[in-house]
């Protein structure tokens, strides 16, 4: 065999009913215990052999045990299993097979059920009789195995039944001792879980209700964090140890977190996640569908990444239920329809202008011409109008990318200058050498290009407008200055939606100015940025570019601007 895929191949099957869960056991028992290569044990396969755990019944994992006598010699499962109940310490201790130096290493690391458990064989080898000798004689006098214990039980009440009696009163001190037993081994558990950088959900409850035993509370909402590669880190809820460690946005869809191509994509480009698809396979608290919620965390000095915040949700009946058409939806639906005229309208325009079935009379070829511009315009405005409603949706497509928008505007300022002269009319940019935004390129220069020629648009006969760039705190920032004509109107009616005034020469699209920066304002947004109005200033803000990218992009500014 080439490739042995028999492990990928179990964990990608569920089972369906208490039968294919004991035989799933099973298999992974003897592919675990089998298998001596592994540094440590998969992390899906611990997880579903707990998940199995909770699903099947203490007997019926100590039969399987007992059962894959000489298959047991993975070390790290043996000292996986004897975490679990005394009866399934005792079949996996009675049925594992290591040698005497194996034995050694491991016994220190054993709960002292384990180490009681192991005594009772007579196969041990020196080293392993010296180690429990150095151990002390404390861990002797323990609970015999379960199988064991109930024969010895049934021969004393044959026996002496006055001494059957007094057995089932040493059973309740023997049932309270076990429990003590369980919360020392989660307490312990919990502080090497803590030690070893993972997350204390809180203190362990102590076992002595009847309700000890339970399964903990499926959560409905887990908050987490997690580092700059996707690792858990932190997370909320009793169910959350189980989740520390896992990596999310994994391109595997066997993965034990797997999410959706879009939620993956975004995770990557440190953008911000919205009603994301997750898949968690694990114990069965935290196994099933998940919906994500998670924003970008920077570093507040330096600006690096530092990894994503956000919430893990179950889906409610709202996220089952078939979406409804929204009024964006419906809108969307009606600018198709309308492109499908216009389209013709501009085609046949084309068609007279450039005489492709004929000669043509110039008048004629003048109003084609006319026409197929203004359905240029319109189709322009229709695809303004759709873009908006994708960002304002979340259904915007990707934006994520680096670039040099200090290079970027200062390109657009000198573009726009020989129109500027003819009404004079100056841009001043100030900025620093370079401002490394995260936003692709594209987008950068459709954004820029929307601020400035919308207030050059507005400005005056003789007017100088100051643009200023700055970064700060891995925050870039540049300053538009509004022009005197819109720095007189209040929030509502710069950002209302009017046609264009008559007679502008110079302006960002058909709809008007307050549509053009309510736009330009919904792209930041959708580039994890914003755009503002503060006093006489437009402030458009972005996210500095990731330090790994930066190197880089000299290389691709000068090769856009080249374009």
């Amino acid at each position: 065999m080439i490739v042995d895929d028999r492990l990928e191949t179990v964990l990608r099957t569920l089972p369906a009913s208490r039968a294919s869960a004991r035989i799933q056991y099973r298999q992974l028992i003897d592919l675990l215990g089998r298998e001596l290569s592994w540094a440590g044990l998969p992390i899906q396969a611990t997880q579903r052999l707990d998940a199995l755990a909770a699903d099947l019944s203490a007997t019926d994992r100590a039969e399987i045990l007992r059962a894959a006598r000489g298959s047991l010699r993975n070390p790290l499962l043996i000292r996986h299993l004897v975490e679990a109940e005394p009866a399934i310490a005792s079949a996996a201790v009675a049925s594992a097979r290591l040698d005497d130096s194996t034995w050694a290493s491991l016994i220190p690391d054993l709960p002292v059920t384990a180490r009681g458990f192991l005594r009772h064989r007579t196969d041990l080898g020196p080293k392993t009789a010296a180690v429990l000798r150095q151990l002390g004689i404390g861990d002797l006098v323990l609970a015999q195995p379960e199988a064991e214990a109930g024969e010895r039980h049934e021969a004393e009440v044959l026996r002496h039944p006055r001494a059957a009696a007094r057995a089932p009163r040493d059973d309740g001190i023997g049932a309270l001792v076990r429990r003590i037993e369980a919360f020392r081994r989660s307490r312990e558990e919990a502080q090497r879980t803590s030690a070893a950088g993972g997350l204390l959900a809180g203190d362990p409850r102590l076992p002595l209700s009847d309700a000890a035993g339970e399964a903990p509370p499926v959560p409905l909402a887990i908050l987490f964090a997690c580092d700059s590669r996707g690792t858990i880190t932190w997370a909320q809820s009793e169910s959350a140890p189980m989740l520390a460690g896992a990596v999310l946005g994994a391109a595997s869809t066997d993965a034990p977190v797997a999410c959706d191509a879009a939620s993956v994509r975004a995770l990557r480009e440190r953008r911000v996640v919205r009603a994301g698809r997750v898949t968690i396979t694990g114990a069965a608290a935290i196994t099933g569908a998940w919906r994500l919620d998670a924003t970008p965390r920077f570093d507040a000095e330096t600006g690096q990444f530092v990894g994503h915040a956000g919430i893990l949700r179950r889906p409610s009946q709202r996220d089952l239920q078939p979406a409804v058409p929204s009024a964006h939806d419906r809108l969307r639906q009606l600018l198709h329809e309308l492109r499908t005229p216009i389209n013709a309208i501009q085609g046949f325009a084309e068609l007279i202008q450039q005489q492709l079935f004929g000669a043509v009379a110039h008048q004629y070829r003048a109003m084609a011409a006319s026409i197929a511009a203004d359905a240029a315009q319109m189709l322009g405005g229709f695809d303004e109008i759709e873009r908006l409603v994708k960002l304002e949706t979340g259904r915007n497509e990707d934006m994520g990318g680096v670039c040099d928008l200090a290079a970027i505007t200062q390109r657009l300022v000198g573009q726009l200058g020989p129109t500027l002269d003819q009404r004079g009319i100056h841009i001043a940019f100030s900025h620093p050498a370079s401002l490394p935004a995260s936003l692709d390129p594209d987008e950068a220069e459709r954004l820029v290009w929307r601020l400035v020629a919308t207030l050059a648009g507005a400005a005056q006969q003789g007017e100088t407008l100051a643009v200023d760039g700055s970064r700060d705190r891995g925050i870039i920032t540049i300053r538009f200055a509004l022009p005197t004509a819109l720095a007189a109107l209040d929030d509502s009616d710069l950002f209302a939606v009017t046609p264009p005034a008559e007679g502008v020469s110079l302006s960002a699209g058909m709809l008007g100015r307050g549509f053009a920066l309510r736009l330009a304002a919904a792209e930041a947004r959708g580039a994890n940025g914003s755009l503002d109005r503060e006093g006489a200033q437009i402030c458009l803000r972005l996210p500095v570019a990731d330090p790994d990218t930066e190197a880089d992009l000299t290389g691709r500014s000068d090769a856009h601007s080249r374009r």
